[in-house]
């Protein structure tokens, strides 16, 4: 998550033609903002669909694998403090930098987990619910991405008290099924 302001700088170093035009865009931004390159960043990360691996076999886009390493050699050359949080939904990862980007503050945003965020997320729902009629039903459409597990684990926290949630699309092995068209003709009764 950046600043907006930082989106210029991360065109500027996207559109580099080479190390060289790099590493002088890279001096313009340090000496435009006046970073102080003394002071170690702390970055973390994580992807919206599963990585392929030996160890865990699981499944992804074909690019992820390439991105999150990019990433990790570029904040090693840097010297980064980094944290990979694999697979993570976008409102997960903001979360995640709220809680951080807090501890040790007057106001912590929260635990910064995944159960944190599931647990946060369902306090503030079943709240939002007390004394309401329970809607019926909800079917989600995830899109056969990361939402369709995430969403599955929310609702083992949430519970079905307030409502009843109901995943379709949650083909998340078939890196050819994200966020492809759908038949959604099937009905839930």
């Amino acid at each position: 998550m950046l600043e907006a302001s930082w989106e210029t700088y991360a065109t500027m170093f996207a559109n580099a033609e080479d190390e060289y035009a790099l590493l002088e865009a890279i001096r313009k931004v340090v000496s435009h903002t006046k970073l102080d390159l003394n002071t170690k960043a702390v970055v973390i990360q994580a992807r919206d669909t599963r990585y392929t691996s030996v160890i865990t076999c699981s499944h992804d886009r074909p690019s992820g694998v390439k991105l999150s390493q990019a990433l990790t050699d570029g904040l090693n050359a840097f010297e980064a403090d980094h944290v990979d949080y694999d697979l993570k939904t976008t409102p997960q990862l903001h979360y995640l930098v709220r809680c951080l980007n807090t501890q040790g503050t007057n106001e912590p945003y929260g635990v910064p987990t995944e159960e944190g965020y599931y647990k946060k997320m369902a306090t503030a729902f079943n709240q939002l619910m007390q004394g309401k009629k329970k809607p019926t039903r909800l079917t989600v459409d995830c899109a056969n991405g990361v939402g369709a597990p995430k969403l599955a684990e929310f609702i083992e926290v949430l519970g079905n008290e307030h409502l009843e949630i109901r995943i379709v699309n949650d083909n998340i092995p078939d890196p050819e099924k994200l966020n492809k068209e759908v038949s959604l003709l099937r009905q839930w009764c």
